[in-house]
């Protein structure tokens, strides 16, 4: 019985050991879970670039559209003036310049209008007369903001909300360029993983993989036979001090 005893100590230790690291993060992490709603933990989002490559997200790369020495930089569906973030644009973005004083900017749906300063001034979608299905956007000979819908080009009245077709024109289209390397790093990460979801994922092992569920349930286990040996163990002690 001593000999069992001795090596029912030493496991003991090594599975305490073993599970503590597991215990640690169920126990923190259930607690987080169980205040949900209180953390926001749905609300706050990770955009670490390691954590987004774990889990597969790929940030969308930029488009950038040099416009009278600034940078209009569409990623993922972000509208940046530079690094200072403007809105949420509707629809892949085809074009954008600079037409008088405004920043235009031109997507599949909608065309928007900014001043110099990256404000809102005027948004023409489809119920204003902005065209379906523009390809590109550039500007002729005259300045005129002209547009390509497939192989048909269409030119704005000065209000920018009638379309007229032309046949021909000599434009300079819009197209994106090359985003400077420091500007490029400014801009924050896209593509975000929500809290809740990570700290699920840890406490149920699935943030390893297939194999993760299977990892806790093992430490579950020996959990189990932690507190099983403990108490048979106490047990034990208990009835031998009583004899003596």
């Amino acid at each position: 019985m001593a000999r069992v005893l001795r090596a029912l100590h030493w496991w003991h230790r090594k599975l305490g050991l073993a599970a503590a690291l597991f215990i640690f993060l169920l126990s923190l992490t259930g607690i987080a879970l169980n205040h949900t709603d209180g953390l926001k933990l749905s609300q706050q989002h990770l955009d670490w670039p390691w954590l987004l490559r774990w889990y597969g997200i790929e940030s969308p790369q930029p488009q950038a559209y040099p416009v009278a020495g600034d940078w209009l930089i569409v990623q993922g569906q972000q509208l940046y003036l530079n690094d200072q973030p403007l809105m949420a644009v509707d629809g892949d973005v085809v074009g954008a310049l600079v037409w008088q004083t405004m920043l235009l900017v031109a997507t599949d749906k909608q065309l928007l209008l900014l001043t110099e300063e990256g404000e809102l001034a005027e948004k023409v979608s489809a119920e204003l007369g902005w065209p379906q299905g523009v390809t590109a956007m550039g500007l002729d000979e005259q300045l005129v903001p002209t547009i390509r819908i497939e192989q048909q080009l269409a030119q704005a009245d000065e209000a920018l909300l009638a379309w007229h077709p032309v046949t021909q024109a000599e434009v300079s289209w819009s197209s994106p360029a090359a985003i400077p390397a420091d500007l490029a790093q400014a801009l924050p990460a896209h593509g975000a993983v929500d809290l809740e979801r990570v700290l699920l994922d840890l406490h149920s092992g699935r943030i390893v993989g297939v194999s993760g569920p299977w990892l806790m349930d093992m430490a579950a286990v020996a959990m189990m036979l932690l507190a099983a040996s403990g108490i048979w163990m106490w047990a034990k002690r208990r009835r031998g001090n009583r004899r003596r």
